[in-house]
């Protein structure tokens, strides 16, 4: 196939972003992409090349930069700092452009975290827009979801918003193999650690949505119905009666609120035919699992909905 016919993709993040470079480089359709990826190691960018991917070094911090490839790419799957509002609308710029250059309407799948609160089990539903839209600009990653979903509504391009779960498995790509992926997730040694000290003990979403959203504009919903909630079931730690963090333990453990609260989920996943990942890891988070917390890993599941109390 021509490149110029290729469908072009610009793909940041790191975990996350590697299984889902992974699922791409996996895709029936996988010839007909040509992939750019953004990372910050030089010495990595032969590992990229190996594999097909073009590497740019650079980070969210290379404002220019992210703008210059979005305005380059047909699709950009964001999978770095969901808080990052500059970086956000740096590739909503270039995504603007390439609106107003080639008059096609780009896609953006963009990554956020769970929507969190501290002291109540209020479950959110992605099918609830009105709900979503109550939430205030302070409440966490909040207003670059506001930013995303704007773009969305004013045309330029169509956004689909991701809020992965929680990450329980080591990654086993061959991006991990190559030394391009890092295959830990930080959340679960983050909550065994902060259990232990205070005395209480994915990917295939993204190229569900990707392939629903070539489809055209008419397929799965986008711009303020474009959230997508990664859920398959309920987690929490052992302890019977979960204690409250302080403000200093979460800066402690954590650098601030996002694993020290509730997140429960429902909603639309399923209705663009994601098939959500059986749930395999249903052990406790005890003491002995942080004392092996590689091997505790070691799960098949990618994804699991999350309520995080300990």
């Amino acid at each position: 196939m021509p490149e110029s016919e290729k469908t072009r993709i610009l793909i940041t993040g790191a975990t996350v972003g590697g299984s889902v470079l992974s699922a791409l480089l996996a895709h029936p359709k996988a010839k007909s992409f040509q992939i750019t990826a953004l990372t910050r190691s030089p010495e990595k960018v032969p590992l990229f090349n190996s594999v097909g991917v073009v590497a740019v070094v650079g980070s969210n911090k290379d404002l220019e930069k992210l703008t210059e490839h979005a305005r380059d790419s047909d699709v950009v799957i964001a999978c770095a700092d969901a808080d990052d509002l500059q970086a956000a609308k740096a590739i909503l710029l270039g995504l603007k452009k390439r609106y107003d250059e080639t008059d096609k309407v780009p896609i953006l799948i963009h990554t956020t975290m769970p929507l969190e609160t501290m002291s109540t089990n209020k479950i959110y539903s992605d099918l609830d827009i009105p709900m979503i839209e109550s939430l205030p600009r302070t409440q966490p990653h909040r207003e670059v979801d506001i930013e995303v979903v704007a773009a969305g509504q004013e045309g330029y391009v169509r956004t689909y918003i991701i809020l992965p779960s929680t990450i329980y498995g080591i990654a086993n790509t061959s991006l991990v193999e190559l030394g391009i992926q890092n295959p830990y997730s930080q959340q679960i040694p983050a909550l065994i650690k902060a259990g232990i000290d205070r005395k209480q003990g994915g990917a295939t979403l993204y190229t569900t949505i990707f392939d629903a959203a070539m489809n055209g504009p008419g397929e799965p919903g986008n711009g303020r119905e474009g959230f997508y909630f990664g859920a398959n079931g309920e987690h929490r730690g052992e302890s019977p009666e979960p204690t409250v963090f302080t403000e200093e333990e979460l800066q402690k453990y954590f650098g601030g609120p996002y694993l020290g609260s509730n997140s429960r989920v429902a909603g639309r996943s399923s209705s663009v035919a994601w098939v959500e990942p059986s749930a395999h890891c249903r052990q406790p988070l005890g003491e002995s699992q942080a004392r092996e917390p590689k091997r505790w890993w070691r799960s098949k599941t990618p994804n699991k909905s999350r309520i995080a109390e300990i």
